[in-house]
């Protein structure tokens, strides 16, 4: 009996002491285009919605799983051209994109008022991935790309093929985490390259006497969201799991 009090005191503080704090929400002012990347497991979906909410369901939620997957059975160039309709049809209103793919970043990153990144910590992320799946599982639900959940599948995947797994990706340790940071590098590069070359053509304009065409809007930073860990909590947590392994381990030898 005195083996169970170990887990179940180890469950409890992870489920109700506040060990990590997820980054708040970022205020929202006028109408604009926005765009929510991260790895696997950050929490962009939610982070999404809670936007929704917060706007009382006055901002367009794009969720680019379901539109690449299942309206545009994964057909890149459908998917390119979705965006593009997306953002032309929509022209008014506040949108946010919530996904990784390379097309967002040329067709939306492009043209975005705000791009955030949500930096999460792996474990967090990791943790994330496998609750998910394993209650979409549960509870016959598809997951996030339209597919029936794979609990089972997800696990095994993990153990025995690690570079196609989901909790691999949550991690950050394959090409996805890196992907993803060298898709952010390349738009920061390119984007003020051609800013500047839009300044400098404008202003050759002006100098000849010619109409200027209109001023661009500086290409949107990227803004990190980034948790933190309750160090007064964590403290707490791993003082507990200490004393319970000792007390574990005296009570073992009576």
């Amino acid at each position: 009996m005195i083996y169970w009090i170990l887990p179940t005191v180890i469950i409890y503080i992870i489920k109700y002491v506040k060990i990590y704090t997820y980054p708040s929400l970022p205020e929202i002012t006028g109408v604009k285009l926005i765009s929510v990347c991260g790895v696997s497991g950050s929490g962009k979906t939610v982070l999404c919605k809670e936007l929704e909410k917060r706007h009382y369901y006055s901002i367009l939620y794009i969720d680019c799983d379901k539109l690449f997957f299942e309206e545009c059975i994964g057909d890149s160039v459908v998917f390119s051209k979705k965006l593009r309709k997306l953002i032309k049809n929509n022209k008014g209103n506040t949108l946010i994109f919530d996904g990784n793919y390379k097309a967002i970043r040329k067709e939306v990153w492009n043209r975005c008022d705000e791009i955030y990144y949500l930096d999460i910590h792996p474990m967090y992320r990791i943790k994330n991935v496998i609750t998910r799946e394993f209650w979409n599982w549960w509870n016959n639900r598809t997951n996030e790309i339209g597919r029936p959940a794979n609990f089972p599948m997800l696990i095994y995947s993990a153990i025995i093929k690690s570079n196609q797994s989901l909790i691999w990706h949550a991690s950050g340790l394959d090409f996805h985490k890196k992907q993803l940071d060298e898709g952010v590098i390349i738009y920061l590069k390119d984007s003020q390259e051609h800013f500047q070359r839009h300044v400098e053509k404008r202003n050759e304009r002006i100098k000849s006497g010619q109409t200027p065409k209109e001023l661009q809007n500086e290409p949107a930073k990227i803004t990190y969201l980034k948790g933190r860990f309750e160090i007064y909590h964590f403290e707490i947590f791993i003082i507990t799991v200490v004393y319970l392994l000792y007390f574990v381990y005296f009570n073992s030898f009576l």
